[in-house]
């Protein structure tokens, strides 16, 4: 089961790191999920690329009515005043890697998009309660968590997640 986990997540991330990988990169904007899909040999891959769009500036236009599932979104989707980066997608990756480990929802203590927002732009606080890492290898929790940053030029990226992934042998302390 940790070995299938393990691959999983290190398909989500080669998934995300190719995207970021173009030239110019892409952001996905609506990873979740819902939109990784595995196929008969249980290979994750990602699909829906419907708001999927080119960062061809140092960031990514806004949209009238930003897409994406607020259970994945990240502060920055929230605040209309903040820049757009792939870094979004990172959030994104961050919320998918807990989810596939724990098979915990991101904000599940929340019932709709408002409760979000607040818990996110108000109380500052990551998609999963304390607690979600038990069992975790901390090289796993310290990674996962870095995803979460408020800021996001701290957040790591898919590059660099995929290849802490890669070099994991167990994903359990």
């Amino acid at each position: 089961m940790q070995a299938q986990k393990r691959k999983l997540v290190l398909h989500m991330a080669e998934g995300v790191a190719f995207l970021h990988g173009q030239r110019p990169p892409f952001v996905h904007r609506d990873l979740k999920s819902a939109n990784v899909v595995l196929d008969q040999d249980l290979n994750a891959k990602l699909c829906d690329f419907g708001i999927t769009e080119p960062m061809e500036r140092t960031h990514i236009s806004r949209r009238a009515a930003e897409a994406g599932s607020p259970r994945y979104m990240a502060p920055e989707l929230f605040d209309g005043r903040s820049k757009l980066t792939e870094k979004l997608d990172i959030w994104a990756l961050g919320c998918l890697v807990v989810e596939a480990l724990t098979s915990r929802n991101p904000h599940e203590e929340c019932t709709n998009v408002q409760q979000v927002a607040t818990k996110l732009l108000v109380r500052m606080e990551p998609p999963f309660q304390d607690g979600w890492a038990l069992g975790l290898n901390t090289e796993v929790t310290h990674l996962t968590r870095s995803c979460f940053t408020w800021d996001t030029s701290c957040r790591p990226s898919a590059a660099a997640i995929l290849e802490v992934f890669s070099n994991i042998e167990s994903l359990a302390a």
